[in-house]
Parts: structure tokens; C-alpha cells; sequence
């Protein structure tokens, strides 16, 4: 189950066995066929042609995918291509092989795709194994975060000082009780320490998608959950409350975070995690993080809502909101005012403010060309503001391999920038004082 889905080896080997399936094709084809590889390829484009306006038409797939894309969607049609132009020289096996060709074409190209954006890293997450751990259910999480402390129901982890256990992950609605946006559920991984301890009030960091995204993308693709059970036993069991919250309502949305989207994770997810799950409301102990769309939407709600987050991280988003070109932008979020745009516009936003209590973190892959530029050109001016900031490239281009690399980076110094109240400390200390000493009595 932990075999490499992304790893040259991998892709080597059913680029191979695609390549033979199709060398025996083409040998008992060739026999008697003038311009096989001329009418094959004919049948192959009008199928693939076919497929790509259907796609396109739909809106299923985004408009910036790589050209080279368009390439790879030839393979799973130039089997059946192959038994169309091959006619009568190919006899039943060899057209079953033909046809048999088009499963294996699939295989190579979401096998190419995969390991270009690395979305499903080993085989056990392509079968659905998203998570590390089981899942609490939300009636679960919700009692936990309402009663007594309790021991952890899974029994793996026990909170005392130094503590190692995991955190628990919980799909949980959030509803968009003021904002009226739906959202699709949302997952929340709760440290160590708060099946133990539920009632001590804890830092919260919101996550971000891009487009398109489902909430299971952090813990399937970018290991979160682990890499956040790595943070909190370096404090004792403790880390920030992650929340992987929907910003885009479907898997293939684009709000940019504007609109009602806005509201509901500013607004909303902060209500909803401050009533359920001991979350303080101080903006010291809030920030905002998120991956391409989700990116640009952290830079952009940090520099709108300072007095909502204390701290943000940008990874590979764009240096505007952008759904497929300014014009289109502005006409499809802001009814086609440019001023509610600037308004939006991390760019209008750094230039003409200062935010010398914010903290913003800029990563991006050193292949990836236009968000690296973006996230670069967002860290220096936001340096000017007076902004604490932090840059990390690595290697990797638009993908989980480099949201994974930055995550394990990011998380860390982001809980490094949060904090408790002081006020808010004392009295969950006091609190569990007072508990043991009327226990001892």
C-alpha cells in the first residue's frame, strides 16, 4: 500500500507495458494496411479532439493546464485508433488487444498527470486511504469538545507531559450561518492533547484549497496529519487546531475567496470553531494558510482581516485573484468594478497599507514559474509594510510534492507566531488547579 505512485520506476513500468500492448498491435496491423501510422493518428485526433471540447465545454477541467496535456489525452485512444485504421488485417485478437489498449492508454496518462501534480502519492491513496489515522465521527468530536475531559477513544494516546500520541482528524459541516455560502464539509485535525484536555483554548490555523480540491487534499496528498502529529510531539503533545475548510463550495468552484466565500471564512468557520472547540477569538492566536487559489485567498484575507489573523502563509498562490484573465476576473467576482477588485488585490493591499503586526510566510517551487515570481514579488513588498516575512523555495513545481516539502516547513512557523492570551493561559491553568485539588479532597 505504500508503493510509490510518483516514482519514475513506476511510470517506467506501465509506460511499457502500454508501449508492447501497442508494438503488437501496430506488427499484425501492418500486413496488408498502407499508411497505418497516417490513418491512425487521423482517428486518434478527431477522438481526442472530440474528448477535449466536451471537457471544455463542461468546465470540468481549468483552462491553465499544461499544453502538453492535450499530448498525454491522445494515448488512451490510439489503440481503438489502431483496430479503425488496422480494418481487416487485424484479426479478433488483435483487435481485442487493440481496444484493450484504451484502459491501458488511460492508466499511463492519469499515471503522467499524477506524477506531475504527485495528487495521489502511493497506492494506498489512490484506493482511498486518505488520512493516517481513523477518523472520529463529528457527534464524537462535538462530545469530546463539550464534556469532561475523557480518555482517547481509540486508546492510543494518553496526555501527560511529552506525550507522542496522534491527533484525531474529524469531517465536520461548518455552516455559513451568516454569510449563506454552502459549503462542502470541512476536516479538522485536533492535537493530542485535546482528547485529554478539550477545554484548554488553543490556536486555530485555517486551510485553503485550490481549484479544483476536495478538504481530504491536505491529509491525502500533503501528509497535514502527520506532519502536524510531528509538530505537536515536539511540544508535548500540543499544536494549533487545523482546519481544512471549503472555499470554493464544489470540487471545480473558483471564488477567489470573495463574496459570501469571504464571509464564511472570516466570519462563520471562526463562530463555528469558537463555540465547538475551545478556540479563542484573539486574532494572536488565528492564521490563515493555504495552496494556489488558497494561497493568493490566505495573502489576500490576512491583508483585509488583520484583525482577524495574526499570520498567513502563501504557498505558490498568484499575486491577484484570477479566474482566467483580469477582464474576466473583474466582470465574473466583482460585477465589473475595478475598484472592488483593488479592494481585493494583495498588490493594491500591500501598496497602500502597513501591517507591522502580521507575519506572512512565501513559498513556492523553483519550477514553478508564475506563482514563484507572484509569491516573491508579494514577500518584497510585503517587507516594505513592515510585515515579518519568511521565503521558502524548494524543488517541485505545482504540485503536492511541493506543498508536502513546504507544509513540513510552514506549520511549524506558523505555530511559532501564535499564542494564547495571557488572560485566556492563566485561566485554563487555574482551572485544571482547581479540578485537582478537589480531586485530591
Amino acid at each position: 500500500m505504500t508503493i510509490s505512485l510518483v516514482a519514475w520506476p513506476t511510470l517506467a513500468v506501465a509506460c511499457g507495458v502500454f508501449a508492447l500492448a501497442l508494438t503488437v498491435v501496430v506488427r499484425a496491423a501492418r500486413r496488408g494496411t498502407r499508411l497505418l501510422a497516417l490513418r491512425t493518428a487521423l482517428w486518434a485526433a478527431v477522438a481526442t479532439s472530440g474528448l477535449a471540447l466536451a471537457v471544455h465545454a463542461s468546465g470540468l477541467v481549468p483552462l491553465d493546464i499544461p499544453r502538453w496535456f492535450y499530448a498525454i489525452a491522445v494515448l488512451p485512444f490510439l489503440g481503438p485508433a489502431l483496430a479503425v485504421a488496422g480494418g481487416r488485417a487485424l484479426r479478433v485478437p488483435g483487435k481485442a488487444l487493440a481496444v484493450a489498449c484504451l484502459p491501458l492508454g488511460l492508466v499511463v496518462s492519469v499515471a503522467v498527470v499524477n506524477q506531475h501534480y504527485q495528487y495521489w502519492p502511493t497506492l494506498a491513496a489512490l484506493l482511498g486511504k486518505d488520512h493516517s489515522d481513523p477518523l472520529l465521527d463529528a457527534s464524537t468530536a462535538l462530545r469530546l469538545a463539550h464534556a469532561d475531559p475523557v480518555s482517547d477513544p481509540f486508546g492510543t494516546s494518553t496526555h501527560i507531559a511529552g506525550s507522542t500520541g496522534r491527533g484525531r482528524l474529524v469531517d465536520i459541516s461548518i455552516p455559513g450561518t451568516i454569510s449563506g455560502f454552502h459549503a462542502r464539509t470541512a476536516r479538522v485535525w485536533l492535537p493530542p492533547g485535546f482528547l485529554t484536555d478539550p477545554d484548554r483554548p488553543r490556536p486555530v490555523i485555517e486551510l485553503i484549497g485550490g481549484t479544483p480540491s476536495w478538504t481530504s487534499d491536505w491529509t491525502r496528498s500533503a501528509r497535514l496529519d502527520t506532519i502536524a502529529d510531528q509538530v505537536a510531539a515536539a511540544h508535548g503533545g500540543e499544536a494549533p487546531v487545523l482546519v481544512m475548510v471549503d472555499a470554493n463550495g464544489t470540487a471545480f468552484g473558483d471564488t477567489e475567496c470573495v463574496g459570501r466565500a469571504e464571509s464564511y471564512l472570516t466570519t462563520d468557520v471562526p463562530a463555528f470553531m469558537e463555540a465547538h472547540f475551545s478556540v479563542p477569538a484573539a486574532r494572536g492566536a488565528w492564521a490563515i494558510a493555504g495552496y494556489s487559489e488558497g494561497g493568493t485567498c490566505a495573502v489576500t484575507l490576512a491583508l483585509r482581516h488583520p484583525d482577524r489573523f495574526a499570520a498567513f502563509a502563501d504557498l505558490a498562490g498568484d499575486s491577484h485573484p484570477d479566474v482566467g484573465g483580469h477582464r474576466r476576473t473583474v466582470r465574473a467576482l466583482f460585477g465589473g468594478s475595478e475598484a472592488a477588485f483593488a479592494e481585493h488585490d494583495p498588490v493594491a493591499l500591500l501598496a497602500h497599507g502597513s501591517y507591522p503586526e502580521l507575519a506572512g510566510w512565501f513559498a513556492s517551487g523553483r519550477s514553478d514559474g508564475s506563482p514563484r515570481r507572484a509569491t516573491a514579488r508579494l514577500a518584497d513588498e510585503a517587507r516594505s509594510t513592515g510585515m515579518t516575512v519568511q521565503e521558502f523555495s524548494c524543488t517541485g513545481g505545482h504540485d503536492f510534492g511541493f506543498v508536502t516539502k513546504a507544509v513540513a516547513q510552514a506549520l511549524p512557523w506558523l505555530n511559532d507566531q501564535l499564542h494564547v492570551p495571557p488572560l485566556l493561559s492563566d485561566n485554563a491553568g487555574a482551572s485544571a488547579s482547581h479540578e485537582a485539588a478537589a480531586s485530591t479532597a
